[in-house]
């Protein structure tokens, strides 16, 4: 019997985005969207982390060597570090650069980086966090995606 191991990796970024709807005041979007309703969007600090499913090599006794999970990682969220996300990333151009559909984009991303060199490592989940209060699990592009807000009660 062979057994599967899951691996983690996190890695940080910093970007700004900005989020509307068509035919909305200022105000609602910002009702809407917070921060980043605003016309010049908003910075947040994220917290991207990957988790992957396989079985450890006979030889290393890894999954995959951590440096190129963190390698594929770093590749999909080096695209957005330190840029304004609705400029520089063409998947935002017509959609929201949310939690979800960042999530669901450095998903689709992480999988095609893994499988074109490690084709029996799985996928399992895509965590984009912003802060310390909002996440998002992303378990694969035909899953529902599941959005955790952390509520402080006084």
């Amino acid at each position: 019997m062979k057994i599967k191991i899951l691996k983690s990796h996190r890695v940080f970024l910093s970007a700004s985005l900005r989020c509307g709807a068509q035919g909305i005041s200022r105000e609602e979007s910002r009702q809407i969207f917070g921060a980043a309703g605003a016309p010049q969007g908003a910075g947040f600090n994220f917290e991207l982390t990957a988790t992957v499913a396989g079985v450890p090599d006979r030889e290393t006794g890894w999954v995959i060597p951590e440096e190129t999970l963190h390698q594929c990682l770093w590749q999909v969220a080096a695209h957005w570090d330190h840029t304004s996300i609705n400029d520089r990333d063409p998947a935002f151009i017509d959609k929201n650069p949310t939690l979800e559909n960042l999530s669901w984009v450095a998903f689709e991303r992480l999988q095609k980086n893994l499988s074109a060199s490690w084709p029996l490592l799985e996928l399992v989940r895509v965590r984009l966090k912003e802060g310390d209060d909002w996440w998002v699990d992303c378990e694969g592009l035909t899953q529902p995606l599941l959005l955790t807000a952390r509520f402080h009660l006084n």
